[in-house]
């Protein structure tokens, strides 16, 4: 980290000359100062009317929380030149505006110093708070220009300089509170987020910030030399995400050109000017550590607004396990099956659940799948579809797979709008709650390195990076027209699951039949019905569920079950029940290419001249998919009672001549014991020198209908035929 040991000198100085004067030390004011200590270039803060980037005006809004008693001394390179002004609205949202001939900061020796009375201090537009205006009061510093958009000059932090007349930045400005006896309180001014210019793409800026969260968390950010121009920084919860609000934990690609970014369709994030909701919080930047005395929340402009908070409780996590929807450890089904993660918690968090659907050990692979929510006090079930992370479903032949559980609390990002270089990489800080931890995430790789160095490497999503030293170092204009996001929270536990997941599919066959035979009421009938685990993913299949319900027409139904083709695997082939009586409904193990059989022996009950349909359905097994399921049925059809018994004759009307037409006379009686047939067919196949031609108009044809298909004559009887009864049908053929 660098530092500038001109300003440390020329700060050492105003010390000991207020000290040697005065007898008292007076600390460093609170302003534009606190970001010129680490060296590199100016950070300008922007105020532009007509320049809004992603929705977010390039205006600097600051705010400051101050006591009754207390007084604010207010400070601009702008004020009074131009439209360059200082306004300052009290908590009760009254807005006055400090006069041009006080608050005025005409170089870098006055900046340094800050207000009067700090020896060579500039003077102050100083508000004196009361017990009616304590609280938050909003400070915006306009620029002498804002609808003029050309950028400063850039400038080293020790450089003198003079603020232009006609541009739309601030060069440098103090917000510094002081207690009744004079003591300045630093940690008060902070910004929801800052409009900064440098002034070109290669200008350095290497100043520190901190930032803290709603729930207490504080970070030290350090820029550590990054190579903006104009951008925008700003701190959140959430990141960019989706549409429905969830964290997308990525950088975006901008749309449209600079200064008019818009984010990309199906993205989104929350504003910094927006006020926080239940699920949105945008965190306050500090330019000095926020002070220890800021309540948990206070009034600005009429509203509540936050300032602190209660660090979270440190959760223990246990008990991490998968089961499947039917309850299996360790297993699922795929296509969408999946099954369910549980692990218990005893304080509130975040969890993520990482999943090596492919087995390599490696988690941020682009197949690899991320679950991830809110946890709960107690136990938290968390659903996994089987899909992996492009939404396909995951193969039952692909390897074992590895989860991860991290559950966390404080996420925070750190999002940067339009930064072309970060050449040192940033480096981010957990100051509280301690101890420091400078590890942080990040993922570009769904940017686009058409352009640019990305950083190296370009995603760090799962396993954190380093930042003490800087991170996610990145040039030749990367970051450029993109919003790079970086984030990071408290890791409060992690853990494997003990036992790898495997997801199974397996097609299980099911077929019935009869034995063949003419059935009457009281005779016994034989059925048998075979499953089989054709599997092609060499997946065997427990619980597999065999369901029949007999139809009414059957009684003293009795069944057996045997395995009948008994193949090797991970099982043992059975069946769970070996008997039973009545209606099947019962389970079986099979391996692949295993098959069982049940035969059923029953009773007729039902009357001559009716059919019983009999349909058995199958299960895919437990925790397992049948990616076939058109063959998870099968129906069986009886026709009880005797079939009539059709006697037929045919001969020939006269002789066959070659050139003419011939007749043949076909005779069809019903012979019983059936009262009546309602229908059937009959098929004629004619020899090579005849072929159809029509059947005769005779009334004994009645109720026929015949099509030829070459030497083949189908015809059909749609009228009853009752027993002793016999019907005529007179063909006529060509004779060749």
């Amino acid at each position: 980290m660098k530092h500038s040991i001109t300003k440390k000198f020329i700060n050492l100085l105003i010390v000991f000359s207020l000290v040697f004067i005065s007898g008292t030390i007076t600390t460093y004011s609170e302003g534009s100062q606190n970001l010129l200590d680490s060296g590199g270039d100016r950070p300008y803060i922007d105020y532009r009317s007509t320049d809004i980037v992603t929705q977010i005006p390039r205006k600097t809004i600051l705010y400051v929380y101050a006591k009754d008693g207390e007084t604010i001394n207010l400070g601009s390179s702008a004020n009074g030149i131009g439209s360059g002004s200082i306004s300052h609205t009290d908590p009760q949202n009254n807005t006055t505006q400090c006069l041009t001939t006080e608050g005025v900061i005409n170089n870098l020796s006055e900046e340094l110093a800050g207000p009067l009375p700090n020896s060579g201090g500039y003077t102050p537009c100083v508000i004196n708070v009361s017990s009616a205006t304590e609280g938050i009061w909003e400070i915006e510093f306009t620029s002498p220009d804002p609808t003029n958009l050309i950028d400063p000059s850039p400038i080293s932090v020790t450089d003198s300089w003079s603020q232009s007349s006609n541009r739309s930045y601030i060069l440098a400005w103090d917000v510094t509170v002081r207690d009744n006896n004079g003591d300045e309180k630093t940690g008060r001014t902070y910004a929801n987020y800052i409009a900064w210019n440098m002034g070109r793409p290669t200008a350095q800026i290497s100043s520190e910030v901190f930032v803290k969260t709603r729930d207490s968390y504080e970070y030290k950010i350090d820029f550590n030399g990054i190579e903006p121009w104009g951008f925008i920084f700003f701190s959140n919860n959430k990141g960019v995400t989706d549409l429905d609000g969830n964290p997308t934990r990525q950088s975006l690609q901008l749309e449209g050109q600079n200064p008019n970014f818009t984010t990309p369709t199906g993205f989104t994030f929350h504003r910094p000017f927006e006020s926080d909701t239940a699920e949105n919080v945008t965190n306050k930047i500090f330019f000095t550590k926020p002070a220890d005395d800021l309540p948990q929340s206070s009034t600005l402009k009429g509203q509540s607004i936050w300032l602190d908070g209660t660090l979270p409780p440190v959760a223990q996590v246990s008990n991490f396990q998968f089961n499947g929807l039917d309850g299996t450890p360790n297993t699922g089904g795929t296509f969408d099956k999946g099954g369910n993660f549980t692990f218990d918690s005893t304080a509130a968090g975040r969890y993520r659940i990482d999943i090596d659907v492919n087995g390599d050990g490696i988690y941020d692979n682009n197949t690899d799948k991320t679950v991830e929510g809110v946890g709960i006090v107690g136990n938290n079930s968390v659903y996994w579809d089987g899909l992996d992370g492009n939404d396909n479903p995951v193969s039952a032949s692909q390897a074992d797979i590895g989860v991860r559980l991290s559950y966390t609390n404080g996420e925070i990002h750190f999002p940067f709008i339009d930064v072309e270089n970060n050449n040192n990489g940033i480096i981010i800080e957990r100051i509280e709650p301690t101890p420091s931890d400078f590890s942080v995430y990040y993922d570009d790789s769904n940017l686009s390195t058409a352009f640019g160095n990305p950083p190296l490497p370009v995603s760090s999503l799962i396993s954190p990076a380093d930042s003490q030293n800087g991170a996610r170092a990145f040039s030749d204009k990367f970051g450029d027209g993109r919003l790079i996001d970086t984030w990071t929270y408290q890791l409060v536990q992690a853990a494997e699951l003990a036992n790898t997941i495997t997801l199974r599919e397996a097609d299980i066959r099911i077929s019935k039949n009869h034995v063949p035979g003419v059935y009457e009421q009281g005779s016994s009938i034989t059925y048998y019905l075979d499953i089989e685990n054709s599997s092609q993913s060499n997946d065997s299949a427990q619980g597999i569920s065999v369901i029949d319900n007999f139809p009414a027409g059957l009684t003293n139904i009795n069944w057996s079950c045997q395995i009948t083709n008994d193949q090797s695997g991970d099982l043992t082939n059975e069946c769970d029940d070996i008997s039973g009586t009545g209606d099947i409904d019962t389970t079986l193990k099979l391996n692949p290419g295993a098959t069982a059989r049940f035969t059923i022996v029953a009773e007729v009950s039902a009357t001559n001249g009716t059919t019983l349909t009999n349909t058995a359905t199958v299960g895919s097994g437990l925790d397992s998919t049948d990616n076939n399921p058109n063959d998870n049925e099968s129906t069986d059809v009886v026709y009880i009672g005797q079939q009539a018994d059709l006697q037929l004759s045919k001969s020939l009307a006269g002789s066959l001549v070659s050139g003419s037409t011939a007749q043949y006379n076909i005779n069809v009686e019903n012979l019983g014991p059936n009262t009546s047939v309602a229908s059937f067919d009959l098929k004629d196949t004619l020899p090579s020198e005849l072929t159809f031609n029509s059947i005769s108009n005779s009334s004994t044809n009645q109720g026929w209908s015949c099509t030829p298909n070459n030497q083949i004559v189908n015809c059909t009887y749609s009228n009853d035929l009752p027993v002793n009864q016999t019907t005529d049908l007179e063909i006529i053929v060509n004779v060749e």
